[in-house]
């Protein structure tokens, strides 16, 4: 492998440690006043975030096997931050490029974003699984 794919790996492992935290765009929570209301809440705040279910180690693995380089004569850095909702289930929906840097690497980021189907659901206080808003970055380096 080539010190510049494992230079582009190392960063986007460190990358994703650091950033992989929910999007508390609403800190405030929500108090429902009946039960039913609890039941249909979508909150986006958890007390855990969501997990891929076979580690983070595994996630990143499958991040850098399945991203390419979009475009080999750009030579610049950049960070995509793909955000998306992962329900009460643990499947994702909702992808949104929330900040980008160049389109084909816009793209790519979010083409693999999407091919993660299944996660661990976030949870809340009492431990009940929870539809969460998460960022996942992605970023592009070249040394």
């Amino acid at each position: 492998m080539s010190f510049v794919k494992k230079l582009v790996n190392l960063i986007l492992v460190a990358s994703f440690i650091i950033s992989l935290v929910p999007n508390r765009d609403n800190p405030e929570p929500i108090i429902p006043k009946k039960r039913e209301e609890v039941r249909q809440q979508k909150s986006f705040t958890s007390e855990t975030p969501p997990k891929y279910p076979y580690g983070e180690e595994r996630l990143l693995l499958f991040i850098k096997n399945q991203l390419k380089w979009p475009v080999r004569e750009f030579c610049g850095e950049g960070t995509v931050v793909i955000g998306f909702t992962v329900d009460k289930k643990g499947n994702p929906s909702d992808y949104k490029i929330r900040r980008g840097f160049q389109e084909k690497f816009d793209q790519e980021a979010l083409r693999v974003v999407k091919m993660i189907k299944k996660w661990k659901p976030g949870l809340n206080h009492a431990g009940m699984p929870i539809a969460t808003q998460m960022n996942l970055p992605i970023r592009f380096r070249l040394d």
